[in-house]
């Protein structure tokens, strides 16, 4: 099962930035927050059809009769059988279909490409924290739910769909509307993403019923949608026209290890105190407020979306 994941995270940490990286390609500077957005919503949708799908099985394998009873002792692996059927459905698509984006030139200028300075290691350390508190969230949810409102496994696999489900429905609303609407400084939108983290965080740590916590987890979900396209155009923005690969292929570590850093450290947080995980994230999101604010003054935000 580790070796599984190993390999899953390992193709999945070169989709990313190969995905992002054509998505910049085919929008210009003016619409590279739309387009980002647009790209965050796919993975979103995702997001929701995963959970859903997974809650639907578990319910049809308790509920129905529909799967065979000899595959009743191999119900959780069904998900992961689907799983690998639609990414050979994706790899067939993007190999037939997926035109090439990228045209080889020749540089004529030493210092086009992409350039790690104190800028983008500032931006790529803010895309660290967002990430990571947001696996700390995704990681101990499950834990929390059964822990807090007494429930049963079933209905622990069906609730946390239906909350990771919410939370990826209001992403995707923010993704489509307001990232698509305005024109700002990309690196803004982070800005503007973190007061809905910390709202949405102290309302899902103090919910007394299922309901008001996935509320709270709504509210994280719109503060997704607006960080997540923010961080990668900011870093897009700022390599030329044939480094989009390198830009977010790099800006692609902090999820990868934001992803890594966040389920371990949650882990232990809620072994101390199931509270603390969401505590732990309120003045994490002070921090990439106050350094969002720097770099939105700096030279890295010149260009506006």
């Amino acid at each position: 099962m580790l070796l599984a994941r190993v390999i899953n995270s390992a193709l999945g940490a070169g989709m990313r930035p190969a995905t992002g990286a054509t998505v910049a390609d085919f929008t210009t500077e003016e619409n590279r927050s739309a387009g980002m957005g647009q790209f965050g919503a796919a993975n979103n949708v995702g997001t929701i059809l995963g959970p859903v799908l997974v809650s639907f099985i578990a319910f049809l394998l308790a509920n129905t009769a529909i799967f065979p009873t000899s595959w009743a002792p191999y119900g959780r692996l069904i998900p992961l059988l689907l799983m690998s059927f639609l990414m050979m459905l994706a790899l067939f698509f993007v190999y037939f279909y997926l035109p090439e984006s990228f045209v080889r030139q020749e540089k004529n200028n030493p210092q086009q490409g992409f350039n790690f300075d104190k800028k983008n290691l500032m931006l790529i350390s803010t895309g660290i924290l967002i990430f990571s508190s947001f696996a700390i969230i995704q990681s101990i949810t499950a834990f929390y739910l059964q822990d807090t409102f007494s429930l049963s496994i079933l209905v622990t696999q069906q609730s946390l769909g239906i909350a990771l489900g919410f939370m990826a429905l209001t992403s995707i609303v923010a993704q489509l509307t307001i990232v698509q609407k305005i024109k700002i400084q990309p690196i803004r939108l982070v800005q503007w993403s973190t007061p809905f983290f910390i709202i949405g965080t102290l309302v899902a740590v103090s919910a007394d019923n299922f309901i008001i916590y996935v509320f709270g987890m709504s509210i994280i979900g719109l503060g997704m949608g607006l960080g997540t396209p923010g961080y990668t155009a900011a870093a897009s923005l700022n390599a030329d026209s044939e480094s989009q690969g390198a830009a977010v292929g790099l800006a692609m570590v902090a999820p990868g290890l934001g992803f890594s850093i966040g389920p371990l450290l949650g882990g232990f947080l809620y072994e101390a105190s199931p509270v603390l995980p969401f505590l732990i994230i309120l003045p994490i999101f002070a921090l990439v407020f106050l350094i969002s604010s720097y770099i939105s003054k700096s030279k890295l935000a010149e260009k506006t979306l």
